[in-house]
């Protein structure tokens, strides 16, 4: 059942995608353009680096289906795969129904949803691999074994591989775990398997024997060396706050499931506090934990794409738990009713929110839709041809697509807030000096020629274009329209007295 729920729900979101004119997402371009630069010559500074699972999937996918259908794929698989990380977890823990239902709430909230139709997909991948982690890591600290360490160490090595900010939440769980081991009373009833005292658990069958981990890791050791370069800020009232804005994003579709959510997310591991340390109490103390800890640690608005994974989880793990007492006592327990009701109609409210919410959010995201498919592919180049410089849209960076699709350099305009890297920012700072007040004027037109650039293409969403400054750079010659549509523009720059506007 689990199963054709998610294959259903995958497909009808990717129908949903493929029936737009064009590409969707906004952050798929980013992809694309980190991928062919993997493969081949490089349209971009070296500084700016990211784990290769979905660069390179995105490639694949976009030559074996074709651009548009293969965008859609991605975001049909990666709305699901928090949700079947959720659901794959619990069913280990025997919990087949709560399982299945979890695993529809997380599919069918906004932050699945909405993180696929902007293009999160190293985000929405890294999130399936995380409950699956720290289900592997405990299985591990209870019953030492080869096996068990190779799988905990490919699990995370795909993580890794994948998304650095979720690789950082899972190292956090998965610390968690051991120590919520290392610390578990000798005289537990899982005591002996565990290993008896805390010493003997850290002997080669139980924390060393986790050193496949780390081997596996090896070889992504470079890159996350440069990446420890690039920050998201320190901690304090601006950080707090931005994150604060994204719990309010995250949950805006059903604000009601999701405050509450929160609460039982953060209050899971005091609820069920289990001193001898079973299973459903270790996996909802460290994914709760690592919740925590990242919103202190990372300061990045990203955390909030952890609510839904790490509530869900949480009250399938308390509903676990509360099977497992009524069991050992031999009679109901009413907390569990209590959850399986929760589920239910958590369920029933986010289908309805979730179903009506997700094609305009794709349409939405969608920067690179429509006229601009068009244009990305009439400016196709290399990277050493002249640069193009990219207004925003809606404040995205829609040059990423230009970088991705038409392989050339760009100065990209875009909200600081969604570039992370220095060089990014640097090139952001000049595609806000040329489209500044009073677009096109002389002095504009004159840093983007010094810039290399010899078009710039504006989206309609960009409303700072002065039609008349526009119409004057035409009847001087310097401007052209290359080409208008109803959602872009492009314009070649020729400063020469007698130079014919390059459209290329």
């Amino acid at each position: 059942m689990a199963v054709v729920l998610m294959a259903a729900i995958a497909g009808w979101r990717f129908v949903a995608a493929a029936q737009v004119d064009g590409p969707v997402t906004t952050d798929a371009g980013n992809w694309l353009a980190f991928g062919r630069d993997l493969l081949g010559p490089d349209v971009r500074s070296s500084s700016i680096v990211y784990p290769p699972v979905v660069p390179l999937l995105t490639v694949v996918a976009s030559e074996v289906l074709g651009l548009e259908r293969g965008i859609a794929f991605l975001v049909a698989v990666c709305s699901v795969a928090p949700a079947v990380g959720v659901c794959w977890t619990l069913r280990r823990l025997g919990v087949e129904w709560i399982a299945t239902w979890a695993g529809v709430v997380v599919a069918f909230a906004a932050s699945s949803g909405e993180a696929a139709a902007w293009g999160g997909f190293p985000q929405l991948l890294a999130l399936g691999l995380l409950p699956p982690l720290l289900w592997s890591l405990d299985d591990h600290m209870r019953g030492p074994a080869p096996r068990r360490a190779w799988r905990s160490g490919l699990i995370w090595f795909a993580m890794a591989a994948t998304s650095h900010f979720v690789a950082a939440v899972g190292a956090l769980g998965g610390l968690l775990v051991v120590l919520l081991h290392l610390t578990a009373p000798t005289g537990s009833p899982d005591g002996a398997r565990r290993g008896g005292s805390t010493v003997r658990r850290m002997r080669p069958n139980g924390l060393f024997g986790l050193w496949p981990a780390l081997v596996v890791s090896v070889p992504l050791v470079p890159l996350y060396l440069d990446l420890a370069t690039v920050g998201s800020g320190a901690v304090g009232p601006g950080a707090l706050r931005t994150m604060v804005d994204g719990l309010r994003y995250t949950s805006r579709d059903v604000p009601a499931l999701w405050y509450p959510a929160i609460v039982v997310a953060l209050g899971a591991p005091v609820a069920a506090f289990d001193r001898n340390r079973g299973r459903s109490w270790v996996l909802a103390a460290s994914a709760s934990g690592a919740a925590v800890l990242a919103l202190i640690l990372l300061a990045d608005r990203r955390v909030a794409y952890l609510v839904p994974v790490v509530a869900m989880l949480s009250v399938g793990l308390l509903a676990v738990g509360a099977a497992d007492r009524a069991r050992v006592r031999r009679r109901r327990d009413p907390s569990s009713l209590l959850m399986v009701a929760l589920l239910v109609v958590a369920g029933v409210v986010q289908i309805a929110a979730g179903t009506t919410d997700f094609a305009g959010q794709v349409e939405h995201h969608a920067v690179a839709a429509g006229g601009v498919a068009e244009v990305l592919v009439s400016l196709s180049g290399s990277p050493s041809d002249p640069v193009v410089v990219v207004a925003p849209a809606r404040s995205a960076p829609l040059g990423w697509w230009v970088e991705g699709v038409s392989r050339r350099r760009t100065l990209t305009g875009s909200d600081r807030r969604w570039l992370h890297f220095p060089d990014e920012r640097m090139r952001a700072e000049e595609a806000a000096t040329i489209f500044g007040p009073g677009f096109p004027n002389d002095d504009q037109l004159r840093t983007a020629a010094a810039a290399g650039a010899s078009v710039l293409v504006v989206p309609s969403t960009w409303r700072g274009v002065d039609r008349a400054a526009l119409g004057e750079q035409e009847r001087r010659g310097s401007l052209v329209v290359c080409a208008e549509r109803a959602d872009v523009m492009v314009l070649g720059i020729a400063l020469l007295e007698g130079d014919e506007a390059p459209c290329r």
